[in-house]
């Protein structure tokens, strides 16, 4: 039914759900009555994303099932008109509803709260994150049904990304983030401020994950022994609390690996196309933007989405402690 990322392979999505079926029903029935059955099985059938995912060459589950669902539109959609927005790593709004509405931390905003309060001592880090603020995806979107309401068996995709004519880079969203935080130091109960320790960004995943094996698993490696034979396993909790900080980090790097070290940008000419019928900066353009052209990241990271991303961050905090 699709093209796969991998030559030489030939993806059937109806394939791909029978033999997801066939797993999760074999895990039913050899685990049927145990207190881990859901449990395993949600663990089985991750893994089996994993495997499928990698099998076709995409870099993750998300991306992976994104595509089957435009697969499946290209094939069955009929007489009916398709519009697919593409849209980049999505981050706060740029004016509407209002400057910096955002739900929930996700992608880039892990890495700001971790900088921002020291959990992340380092990370990978590209020449490009290409991003786009939340309202600028929803303008397009109704600009695009506005425009192709009335075709017949049209196609069109419009990738919503900045890349191209104003890219952002991980070097800026983290010296944004320091420039934040020298103005707005975070204090410790005492309210004594507490020192900022700038994060190393690598340029290639193998020196990260060197760098994290030498400076902090070899470490963790002796702790582990000196529990167990000096100390009487007095550090057990410290030592695992510890391992799970380091595993999700890694974790985080290998799975942002792809969209951090991607070397290509999306060609966004229909998007462009789509911006020309607004009337530019008059009337409908003004009211529906998405030029991603007419962002100052640097002014925007640190006067809008930074301390957005913050607020709700320690909104968040809150919530978990009542």
């Amino acid at each position: 039914m699709g093209q796969p990322l991998k030559k030489g392979r030939h993806l059937d999505i109806e394939a791909e759900l029978q033999l997801a079926n066939e797993v999760r029903a074999k895990l039913v029935k050899e685990h049927s009555g145990s207190d881990s059955s859901q449990k395993l099985e949600k663990v089985a059938m991750k893994e089996l994303g994993f495997k499928r995912v990698k099998y076709f060459g995409w870099p993750n589950a998300y991306a992976f099932t994104k595509a089957m669902g435009e697969m499946l539109l290209g094939t069955l959609r009929g007489d009916f008109t398709v519009v697919i927005v593409r849209p980049s790593i999505i981050t706060s709004t740029f004016q509407d509803p209002f400057p910096g509405w955002i739900e929930g931390i996700r992608t880039m905003d892990v890495f700001i709260v971790g900088f921002y309060e020291q959990r992340i001592p380092c990370f990978i880090g590209g020449p490009i994150l290409d991003s786009i603020p939340g309202d600028m995806v929803v303008n397009a979107m109704m600009v695009a049904m506005a425009t192709h309401y009335n075709d017949v068996r049209t196609q069109v995709v419009y990738h919503m990304t900045s890349a191209l004519q104003n890219p952002l880079s991980c070097n800026l969203v983290e010296e944004s983030t320091y420039a934040y935080y020298l103005i707005n130091p975070r204090a410790r109960d005492d309210k004594k401020t507490i020192k900022y320790k700038r994060p190393l960004l690598f340029g290639r995943y193998v020196y990260f994950y060197t760098y994290m094996v030498l400076a902090y698993r070899t470490l963790l490696q002796v702790l582990y022994l000196a529990n167990c034979l000096l100390l009487g396993g007095r550090l057990t909790e410290y030592n695992r609390k510890l391992n799970r900080s380091l595993n999700y980090l890694m974790y985080l790097a290998k799975f942002y690996a792809p969209y951090i070290f991607f070397k290509g940008c999306f060609d966004n000419t229909n998007l462009r196309t789509l911006w020309g019928t607004t009337g530019a900066r008059q009337g409908d353009g003004y009211i529906f933007n998405f030029d991603s052209s007419c962002i100052n990241w640097r002014l925007y990271l640190f006067s809008t989405h930074i301390p957005a991303v913050l607020k709700v961050a320690a909104d968040m905090k809150k919530q978990d402690r009542t």
